[in-house]
């Protein structure tokens, strides 16, 4: 049986059962990477930045490595298993390049579509640390109203204030 969701590949893949995750597309909560990401080129270290703030701008997903992908149409159907020596895999420093490059840092996807649904659609691709320069040179009030929106946000959701990594007012 394919997975038909995140959790469904999840569970796969925590069963040991990755052909599970043979004949989906690639889509909104799942993206096949046929190699790991190599953290060393900077083009590679941008990639897996953009990709954890994809899924995460959405409703959350899975990135899995190991998994090839044959080009039907426009998208990519993933067609094989083929595993990657964990040892080529750094998780610490995958985890250190997402929480220094994703703004907020992506704890978790429930914590992170709270504050999607309290923030605007026009303010999402502004919470990405690489588009910082572009938010500095949007108008004033655009600025003032996300911070003021996030400010809010953070104060209703005191446990998971720390994600935005600002300083609140009393």
């Amino acid at each position: 049986m394919t997975v038909r969701d995140a959790d469904e590949a999840r569970d796969a893949l925590a069963e040991g059962r990755p052909e599970r995750l043979i004949g989906p597309r690639e889509c909104a909560w799942l993206d096949a990477k046929g190699q790991p990401y190599q953290l060393d080129q900077r083009k590679s270290a941008a990639e897996l930045a953009k990709d954890v703030a994809a899924l995460a701008n959405t409703s959350g997903g899975v990135i899995v490595i190991g998994l090839r992908t044959r080009r039907e149409g426009s998208s990519e159907v993933i067609d094989e298993v083929r595993p990657v020596p964990a040892t080529l895999i750094d998780r610490d420093r995958y985890r250190k390049l997402v929480r220094e490059r994703v703004f907020p840092f992506v704890r978790d996807s429930s914590t992170w579509c709270r504050l999607l649904s309290a923030l605007p659609a026009k303010f999402h691709g502004y919470l990405r640390s690489e588009n910082l320069a572009e938010f500095q040179q949007q108008p004033e009030s655009f600025r003032n109203e996300m911070i003021s929106i996030l400010t809010n946000w953070a104060k209703g959701n005191p446990a998971d204030a720390h994600l935005l990594n600002m300083t609140l007012p009393d």
